[in-house]
């Protein structure tokens, strides 16, 4: 469960709610507020059972009451994605950044909800983004997963040079990955560099994958 924002906010009510006392404005209770952290809970609890139905109620009563909490848009972005409801999952998790810029596993979703929205741009600028804050975001993203998935973005944008320094720097994190290996011969075969293709395929299918073997038996023989 992302818990970060929790104590965050609750000091930002404590210190509104003093500023705008003689104003007479509303502001969160103690009581709403335990509400809405409760509901966010329940909400990651039912995320982590795949119930992603589930989740998305409980996310939606927590932002019905406190609308400030990130963490409660990016576990409903997560949901929503998981529900293949993507444009809200879109909306949701740039809500989050909104409220908590710069932080690396947000851009990583919204690499992700991107990529399945065929967005493949937006998708590669996102897991750009991750990469670069992750040394800085207080959750950080696995670079190993973030380089292999903005290397499948850039494969289906067609930048197949991009895609092969990504999947050559999950190789260098990550020596075994054999699917980095097949993509990777995939991205040189739409170059025309067999030679270096076939070398990856057999790699990969050394390393395990099956998927290899058709194409081996295709382009090299």
């Amino acid at each position: 469960m992302r818990r970060r924002y929790i104590g965050v906010v609750a000091c930002m009510i404590t210190l509104l709610t003093f500023y705008h006392a003689e104003a007479q404005e509303e502001v969160l209770d103690e009581t709403d507020y335990n509400s809405s952290k409760q509901y966010n809970s329940n909400g990651w609890d039912m995320i982590n059972r795949q119930s992603y139905g589930q989740a998305l109620e409980q996310f939606n009563k927590s932002i019905a009451i406190y609308d400030g909490n990130a963490d409660s848009y990016v576990g409903r972005a997560t949901a929503l994605m998981k529900l293949n409801r993507l444009s809200e999952a879109e909306t949701n998790v740039e809500a989050a950044l909104a409220l908590a810029p710069g932080q690396a596993d947000m851009y990583y979703l919204a690499g992700n909800i991107y990529f399945n929205m065929e967005y493949y741009i937006e998708a590669t600028n996102n897991y750009s983004n991750a990469i670069r804050s992750n040394d800085d975001s207080d959750i950080p993203v696995d670079l190993v997963n973030c380089y292999y998935n903005r290397g499948n973005a850039y494969f289906s944008a067609g930048m197949y040079r991009s895609a092969i320094n990504d999947f050559s720097k999950v190789i260098e994190l990550k020596e075994d990955y054999m699917y980095a290996y097949h993509n990777r011969a995939l991205a040189y075969k739409h170059r025309d560099d067999l030679e270096q293709a076939c070398l990856d395929f057999h790699k990969a299918k050394d390393l395990g994958s099956t998927m290899s073997q058709k194409y081996i038996d295709k382009y090299c023989p």
